[in-house]
């Protein structure tokens, strides 16, 4: 199925016109086919996703269809079923972001569940009750943790509690600068300003709308949040614009060696970039001199940026040969493939013990992923 199909799928199960299906099973193959997606069909399907999940008939299905995947420990990619539940006031659904982040099963369902609790926290769904087991829980992790963000998202949550309930993360003496150190300094406040200075149309010469996007994408300390503010931006007419000043940054070396805002500024160019972009991803993800966290991101990013070519065999002799060394991020150089439905270097990597054990389970992962499911997924 399209990711149009899927839409149109959605608006018929919410009106009624599809009673005779077997719903939780094509619930399940949404989400899925979500998790595995790329581009606009990826947009389709989150789209029809949320409109289910606004459905009272049909959220507790799809709480449960996503609780599943979500918490599933060999499932690869988590952040999209964390992402519906955001929106889901459902007991379960609130539960389980507790238990991601008091029992996380990886750093990626424990990097999902901080950034889901704090747009929950938002939404009004946790009690007073959870609330002490947020504040307890953010304090560990911003006592125990390096900058990062996992580290940012628990200190936002933290900030966002209230005043009487927050106080417990006061006596830590982690004053506020420790966030915009991580996720609003003044260098990515300069980043925004040099990608929409005198961007506005009209008589406008900056749009102040721009602005707060570009300055969410670089420096919101949660990943759906960064985003969502890229591909709205995409949406517009600054998509060609904010791409390539972008792009023309990230060629410079200061700011490739600053791995929180290089490596929200390698995400945005999934939304934004080109094929000059493509061709950046490629060149930072085979480059050992700059931070792992940031080369991590351009091997993902490699595999999602639109309006390009696919990326060339040698690029992929070079990332694999890379990855088995040790030299690149095995699990990201697994995530690329499945992406680009590469299945040769995933069989590769299944089979060949100089890979980590973990990449392995992932190439297995991506490559039990049914054919069918992963074609549809791409459109």
């Amino acid at each position: 199925m399209t990711g149009r199909e899927w839409d149109e799928l959605a608006i018929g199960l919410v009106t009624g016109r599809h009673r005779e299906m077997a719903v939780e099973d094509a619930l399940r193959r949404l989400v899925s086919e979500l998790a595995i997606a790329d581009g606009h069909g990826w947009h389709l399907r989150l789209n029809a996703a949320h409109r289910i999940a606004r459905n009272p008939l049909l959220e507790p299905t799809m709480v449960r269809v996503c609780v599943d995947i979500a918490t599933d420990p060999i499932n690869q990619i988590p952040e999209d079923s964390f992402s519906i539940l955001e929106g889901m006031g459902h007991r379960y659904a609130t539960r389980t972001i507790l238990d991601a982040l008091r029992r996380p099963n990886s750093g990626r369902v424990q990097q999902a569940g901080w950034w889901t609790a704090a747009e929950k926290l938002s939404r009004g769904h946790f009690t007073n009750q959870d609330k002490e087991v947020l504040v307890r829980e953010a304090v560990q992790v911003v006592r125990d943790g390096s900058p990062g963000f996992v580290h940012s998202a628990a200190l936002d949550v933290l900030q966002r509690l209230s005043t009487t309930q927050a106080a417990a993360w006061h006596d830590t003496r982690l004053g506020t600068t420790t966030v915009r150190s991580v996720s609003g300094s003044d260098t990515s406040a300069a980043l925004a300003r040099q990608l929409t200075v005198g961007a506005g149309y009209g008589d406008s010469a900056d749009d102040p709308v721009l602005a707060q996007l570009t300055a969410e994408m670089l420096s919101h300390p949660h990943l759906s949040r960064r985003i969502i503010a890229a591909h709205t931006i995409a949406a517009t007419p600054y998509r060609e614009l904010v791409g390539q000043r972008l792009t023309r940054a990230l060629h410079q070396r200061d700011l490739q060696s600053s791995a929180p805002l290089a490596t929200a500024a390698v995400q945005a160019l999934m939304a934004l970039g080109d094929q000059a972009a493509k061709v950046l991803a490629e060149r930072l993800a085979l480059d050992s001199t700059i931070p792992e966290q940031v080369r991590r991101t351009a091997i993902r990013a490699s595999a999602h940026i639109a309006h390009a070519t696919p990326s060339p065999q040698s690029f992929w002799h070079q990332l694999i040969r890379a990855a088995a060394d040790g030299s690149a991020d095995a699990s990201a150089a697994v995530y690329a493939a499945g992406i680009a439905l590469r299945d040769a270097e995933l069989s590769q990597i299944e089979r060949d013990p100089r890979f980590p054990t973990m990449a392995r389970a992932a190439a297995t992962w991506w490559l039990a992923q049914p054919r069918h499911a992963r074609l549809s997924a791409a459109i």
